[in-house]
């Protein structure tokens, strides 16, 4: 659903779509924010895409463009993606969102088009994140679909690491498209398994390696994984877990 408002500036519209799925945004006014209608039982993979009726200035977006931790006030860190067909920007999180808490999306007036032109008002909309017991025995249950080593997003690269961990992977090998190496990074694992605790049945650490050409965005990422035990007893104490929850 669009929502227009004419405003001395850009002549805009936004649209927010939940992973695959499209939710009606309420607004209220206050001095200097539209505040659209928060939501509940996010998911904490999930990105945000906003759409406006004029071209942008991309310069403006990143210092413009915010997500807030609630609880700590704590700014987290994004990736902006400008879609130059449809004038509309992508906000993912670089990590995942941490279970049953608050967020904040601040859309900040200092957003321009590409003329110049600002938006009368700034926007702001308050999301929280579902609880982990709602998805923590789903992803027992899930039959995983793998996602391929194709890598263009970081909740892409995510998903890998979740994808190796849940079969216990040795190894896999990435093929990451604007690479970043502060983004794309081993560390990514300890959050997996902040959020999911129940993928750890015995995961010890990971050595990484990254090769790619001069001058190319584009890298190769090989990951090998250790475990305290075998493949074949982990395999063992997940089924047995899935028995005894009767899943």
């Amino acid at each position: 659903m669009h929502i227009r408002k004419k405003s001395k500036g850009i002549f805009f519209s936004f649209l927010i779509i939940a992973l695959a799925s499209i939710f009606q945004i309420g607004l209220a006014s206050e001095d200097n924010y539209e505040l659209w209608k928060p939501q509940e039982n996010v998911e904490v993979n999930k990105s945000w895409r906003i759409k406006f009726n004029n071209s942008l200035d991309k310069s403006t977006l990143r210092d413009n463009i915010k997500l807030i931790r609630m609880d700590n006030k704590e700014y987290i860190n994004i990736d902006l993606q400008y879609n130059n067909d449809d004038n509309s920007i992508t906000v993912m999180p670089l990590d995942n969102y941490y279970y049953n808490k608050e967020y904040l999306l601040v859309v900040e007036k200092g957003v321009k088009s590409s003329k110049g032109k600002v938006i009368s008002k700034g926007v702001k909309f308050n999301f929280r994140t579902k609880a982990l017991g709602e998805q923590s025995f789903g992803f027992l249950k899930e039959n995983f679909i793998n996602p391929g080593n194709k890598i263009n997003s970081p909740v892409e690269f995510y998903n890998a690491l979740a994808y190796a961990l849940a079969n216990f992977e040795s190894s896999i090998t990435l093929n990451i498209s604007n690479y970043n190496k502060s983004i794309y990074k081993l560390d990514v694992i300890n959050e997996v398994l902040h959020q999911h605790p129940n993928l750890d049945y015995g995961y010890v650490g990971a050595r990484g390696s990254v090769s790619s050409y001069t001058y190319s965005t584009e890298a190769i990422m090989n990951i090998n994984f250790s475990y305290r035990y075998s493949k074949e007893y982990m395999q063992y104490m997940k089924k047995h877990l899935r028995i005894k929850l009767n899943i």
